[in-house]
């Protein structure tokens, strides 16, 4: 059984190049454009980690993972927020501390797919 995984972004040809990626590996993966999309898919499909912007329409990333975290039902979903402002220091919001990860754009993908695995291990094959 393939594990699941959301990419959030409101760059379409960044979500194709996570999306395609992921799916190569052996992912599940759905996507979302904006921030209330994103939220409304996660209630809906559960995904085992959420990987998402931090800039984005209709709810910024950080409000999308203080939302998650504060839901029973979800607050065990790993979250990896990913942006181009990450590149110097790292944003000095409170909402660090509710996400899992932070890494910085251009991502590095195959630095994220070994962080992914991180929290996601290969499911056992019988």
């Amino acid at each position: 059984m393939k594990r699941k995984i959301l990419v959030v972004d409101d760059e379409p040809e960044m979500v194709k190049m996570l999306a395609d990626f992921l799916a190569h590996a052996g992912y599940d993966v759905k996507t979302a454009a904006d921030g209330q999309e994103a939220f409304d898919t996660i209630s809906k499909m559960l995904p085992e980690l959420i990987l998402m912007d931090i800039l984005l329409p209709k709810m910024d990333g950080w409000l999308v993972c203080q939302k998650v975290k504060a839901d029973e039902k979800l607050k065990k979903i790993p979250i990896i927020l990913f942006s181009g402002m990450l590149a110097g220091d790292s944003p000095a919001d409170p909402a660090i501390e509710k996400c899992d990860y932070l890494i910085a754009k251009p991502v590095e993908m195959q630095n994220l797919l070994l962080k992914i695995k991180e929290f996601l291990p290969p499911p056992a094959t019988t």
